[in-house]
């Protein structure tokens, strides 16, 4: 599944939207929530598997920081791809017989990234169907036809700033 995800970011063009993938003012809600899943993966050796599946390496730490020195190097397309990488994987956690009573806390951990991304503007969202993962809040075609707006005229920068008020932290309905 990372793999497809970072296709996706490679036919997306440029990270570009509402406000990219991981905004500055959301670094820190979001690297949160990174290292606590890493957290509750170190015993599976989650970072092994994170390594398979993005094939990438991650730093070598022998103080169970990998998770922590990748997020803090990565580039945005492999940082998008890592969030994708452990909502699958708690997706797959969640199929579990043996997990059946942490189903509602671990849909909770998934939403909580969601809120936490939408909260902050971002162009990602996070989708539980038909699979988890990153999905974008935007179409290509609306970001296509945002780019084209004129913004020498009055409509267009009216259609502009319209578009990024949807966008943005405390949504204002009187400004879309």
């Amino acid at each position: 599944m990372a793999a497809a995800v970072r296709a996706r970011h490679r036919s997306c063009g440029e990270l570009s939207g509402a406000d990219g993938g991981v905004p500055p003012w959301l670094d820190a809600s979001i690297t949160r929530w990174v290292m606590e899943r890493a957290a509750r993966g170190a015993s599976r050796n989650l970072h092994l598997s994170a390594e398979r599946a993005l094939r990438v390496q991650f730093p070598i730490d022998r103080y169970g920081s990998q998770f922590q020195l990748y997020w803090d190097e990565a580039d945005e397309p492999a940082r998008l791809a890592l969030l994708d990488f452990l909502l699958h994987d708690l997706e797959e956690r969640q199929r579990l017989p043996q997990d059946w009573p942490d189903r509602v806390a671990r849909q909770r951990v998934a939403e909580s990234l969601g809120r936490a991304l939408v909260e902050g503007g971002s162009a990602w969202a996070v989708t539980l169907t038909p699979a988890w993962g990153l999905v974008r809040r935007e179409s290509e075609g609306s970001q296509l036809a945002v780019g084209a707006l004129d913004s020498s005229t009055d409509a267009g920068r009216r259609a502009a700033s319209a578009w990024y008020n949807c966008f943005r932290n405390g949504l204002d309905y009187d400004k879309v």
